[in-house]
């Protein structure tokens, strides 16, 4: 009898059941993706791509062809340049990214937005706000030799 349950206790713990589950889940509807960030030291620019559903075997690529026009304070200041760089990925496939540059470069307190229109693709608008510089001040600095902290 000891031995029978220590039988079907081992046999229990690699047994498996195994479930299908059917999901309905609808199409993804690919939406264009913004990615920039905005730093006072340099000009503005933006990457276009569009959004991958969570079951979708595909990979994320470029968007070519946007017109992206930017804003500074609801002012519009002009349309970004699009610019190709050509590489090759990990498995020697050639891939193009597209890059959208502005020649200009965000103030800082000023807010930024930008809006893009593909024929593609929902028109997509995105704002932010360049923050100001953080003033540090230093009012004492102390040197310690050989202190353990």
């Amino acid at each position: 009898m000891k031995n029978f349950l220590y039988f079907f206790t081992f046999s229990m713990l690699f047994a498996s059941c195994d479930i299908v589950v059917d999901l309905d889940i609808p199409e993804h509807d690919r939406v264009l993706v913004v990615n920039s960030i905005l730093t006072t030291d340099s000009m503005i620019n933006a990457s276009i791509s569009h959004s991958v559903g969570a079951f979708d075997a595909s990979s994320i690529s470029y968007v070519n062809n946007a017109t992206v026009e930017v804003y500074e304070d609801g002012v519009l200041l002009g349309e970004m340049d699009e610019q190709v760089s050509l590489s090759y990925d990990s498995s020697g496939e050639l891939d193009s990214t597209y890059v959208y540059n502005f020649n200009q470069n965000p103030v800082a307190g000023k807010i930024y937005s930008y809006e893009i229109v593909h024929p593609n693709y929902e028109a997509v608008r995105a704002e932010t706000t360049v923050p100001a510089a953080v003033k540090l001040n230093v009012n004492d600095v102390t040197l310690f030799i050989g202190a353990r902290l």
